[in-house]
């Protein structure tokens, strides 16, 4: 319903029983009437409060029918988990050898550094067995697997995210450095603002990565 009054278009809302001024501050629009600017019969106030009210029912329906099937969901997604773990390795291994391109502009790049052992443990003497970001010695460095931590060696991290594989972008780091790290630029995450961050640790790093990995590069990893 629609009047007019002193000159103003109003709209009658029937969920609350008042007319109101036709103008979008008021009444959604209604973009299912073309040709034509038209409004939704309710107003905005009453249209979200019954949204609410619905979102609510649902939320409650959802949950109540989630605790009385939690069995059933459960074994049939573990189900469907090993359906299609296969199925879905094959699927990546393709999509690396196909679509290399996509791969580099989408940081999908395949990164194993290729590096020899000796070439490693030079790398990790270098930075005297320590994580080269906060200095976390390896023969501290428990590895967190589940519920389990045990001793394990340190990353082989790529300084430059979608950089070489090489030895110049090598650098050995604590479990916790690489998951902070991830695909940040050095200067972007290892900066004062960094817990860990040092000037000598820094300094250190760009004399690896700009000179000394070339001390210890392998002949069968020259080019």
């Amino acid at each position: 319903m629609v009047q007019i009054k002193n000159g103003v278009i109003e709209r009658y809302c029937p969920v609350c029983d008042c007319w109101k001024e036709e103008n979008v501050e008021n009444f959604y629009r209604n973009y299912k009437v073309k040709n034509k600017i038209a409004f939704m019969s309710t107003c905005k106030v009453c249209r979200k409060d019954r949204n609410k009210i619905n979102k609510e029912y649902c939320n409650k329906k959802s949950l109540e029918w989630f605790y009385e099937n939690y069995g059933q969901e459960r074994v049939r997604i573990k189900q469907w988990k090993v359906n299609n773990s296969e199925k879905n390795r094959e699927y990546l291994s393709e999509y690396q050898k196909r679509d290399s391109f996509k791969q580099k502009k989408y940081g999908l790049r395949h990164k194993n550094h290729d590096v020899t052992k000796q070439e490693w443990y030079d790398c990790k003497k270098f930075f005297n067995f320590e994580c080269a970001y906060c200095g976390l010695s390896i023969e501290e460095h428990w590895i967190t697997y589940g519920n389990n931590k045990k001793l394990g060696d340190f990353h082989k991290d790529h300084l430059i995210c979608n950089g070489k594989n090489n030895l110049s972008n090598c650098v050995p780091s604590c479990q916790g450095c690489n998951l902070s790290k991830h695909t940040f630029t050095i200067n972007q995450w290892y900066n004062p603002e960094n817990s860990n961050y040092t000037q000598d640790r820094y300094h250190h790093i760009y004399l690896w990565i700009r000179y000394d990995y070339k001390k210890f590069i392998t002949k069968s990893n020259k080019r």
